[in-house]
């Protein structure tokens, strides 16, 4: 196996705050995924850091937690999960406020999952970001361990 991939997932206000967003990474490991997919797709064991902007372009990036992606299935690119393969998801994710219904809502779940508690961190210089899955930047994961820190 090569090297590994790291991500990061931008949500944004759009959806929920970033308490609601963290709610749900701790009561079932999820993260509400808005369906952006990437090239290259992302595999199982990568880890992705969940971060919180007002809106994609918000200077302000929040970290709320990290964690490492679980597949469902055989294909480790299977990251995608549905509230068919984790039965639940669907539901948690509409008592925290997502709106979005229906049986193509998709979540990215996640295994040995750190949560950023109480005081949510500021991460420094990120950079860019797209609403949703990105590939991670060595900028970026700069920032992201120095707010993980406490730097």
């Amino acid at each position: 196996m090569g090297v590994m991939a790291e991500w990061i997932y931008c949500a944004t206000n759009f959806h929920v705050d970033a308490e609601k967003t963290a709610s749900l990474l701790r009561s079932h490991r999820a993260i509400f995924c808005q369906g952006r997919h990437t090239d290259p797709a992302p595999v199982a064991g990568e880890r992705v850091w969940l971060v919180w902007r007002w809106n994609h372009d918000a200077k302000q990036t929040i970290l709320l937690g990290l964690g490492k992606l679980v597949n469902h299935g055989d294909d480790e690119t299977a990251v995608y999960w549905r509230d068919s393969d984790e039965p639940g998801l669907l539901a948690a994710s509409h008592s925290v406020g997502y709106l979005r219904k229906g049986a193509d809502t998709e979540f990215l779940v996640l295994q040995e999952t750190r949560r950023v508690l109480d005081a949510f961190p500021i991460a420094r210089e990120i950079g860019s970001l797209e609403g949703g899955l990105n590939l991670a930047t060595a900028d970026a994961l700069h920032g992201l361990l120095g707010a993980l820190h406490g730097a």
